[in-house]
């Protein structure tokens, strides 16, 4: 939010140039600094520095937007505010979807390897999924346990997996 207030108004060239190079000088100088414990004050100082500088930017800030408050408030100053936001929300799920969709093919892509029936390597990622649902490391688990070599059939897969679930059983 404060950032939309800073960025509202724009400046010249120039102008812009030369916040950002104070700007940046002042935050290399602190970074330099808070290295090396003799120059803990320098450090303070640049900190301070640069926190009077950000008060007065939303200062300036506040002070456009109250001075041109026509301007400000718009449909189109809305809508730059709220699109990146949304854009974010509606980024998530995609997100998700794909970490999902990768978590799944990094384990299940050993089947593609081993498997030289289309048919059993389609059975195999569908049941590991279905049976493991989403318990990855067990999924993982059972295609370690399992000779993938041997899923020839319905059967030996289904096995398999009784097997494994055996196995852990016995485990724990």
């Amino acid at each position: 939010m404060l950032e939309f207030i800073v960025a509202f108004q724009s400046f010249s060239l120039a102008a812009e140039l030369i916040i950002v190079l104070i700007s940046t000088l002042v935050m290399f100088i602190m970074v330099v600094a808070e290295s090396k414990e003799e120059h803990v004050l320098v450090a303070k100082i640049m900190s301070r520095i640069l926190s009077s500088f950000g008060i007065v930017m939303v200062c300036f800030g506040l002070y456009f937007i109250i001075l041109k408050f026509g301007e400000f408030a718009q449909l189109k100053t809305f809508m730059n505010f709220t699109t990146p936001i949304a854009l974010s929300i509606l980024l998530l799920p995609f997100i998700f979807v794909i970490s999902v969709y990768i978590r799944y093919e990094r384990i299940l892509v050993r089947v593609n390897i081993y498997t030289e029936d289309r048919f059993y390597r389609i059975y195999v990622k569908f049941k590991g999924i279905v049976h493991f649902k989403n318990n990855y490391k067990i999924l993982n688990d059972w295609l370690s346990f399992s000779c993938i070599s041997d899923f020839e059939s319905r059967r030996s897969i289904n096995n398999s997996i009784v097997k494994f679930n055996k196995n852990r059983a016995d485990i724990v």
